[in-house]
């Protein structure tokens, strides 16, 4: 990095204000690459958030694939329930059960996944 100070307008050179000039320069440069330093230090703490993403995204479909391979009625449970975020009663009537029905179903349903998720 090259610094052009011009000297020309001075009328007096002054030793003593072109050493402090220069002293600011040389703290602001270093302030400049601590910010860099910083940022980097930022981007590469940003890789641990990546990684939990990715787990999260991985753990995420693990539970996909375990819903779908449970038995259809429990399946459509649990979607109900969980992901179209209705209440037990309106997933009973929309599988035209009754309210107990559809709480074993659940119960069994996420007995299941726990299972299979080895929680």
């Amino acid at each position: 990095m090259f610094f052009i100070i011009e000297f020309s307008t001075l009328e007096v050179f002054d030793f003593l204000g072109v050493l402090h000039l220069v002293a600011n320069l040389c703290l602001d440069y270093k302030k400049k690459i601590k910010t860099q330093s910083i940022e980097f230090i930022d981007q590469v703490a940003g890789s641990t958030d990546l990684e939990r993403d990715f787990e999260q995204e991985q753990a995420q479909l693990r539970l996909k694939q375990a819903i779908i391979s449970l038995p259809k009625r429990q399946r459509l449970a649990i979607v109900l329930c969980f992901y179209e975020n209705m209440s037990n009663k309106q997933a009973a009537q929309i599988m035209s059960i009754r309210l107990k029905a559809l709480q074993s179903l659940l119960m069994r349903g996420k007995a299941q996944l726990k299972q299979k998720l080895n929680l």
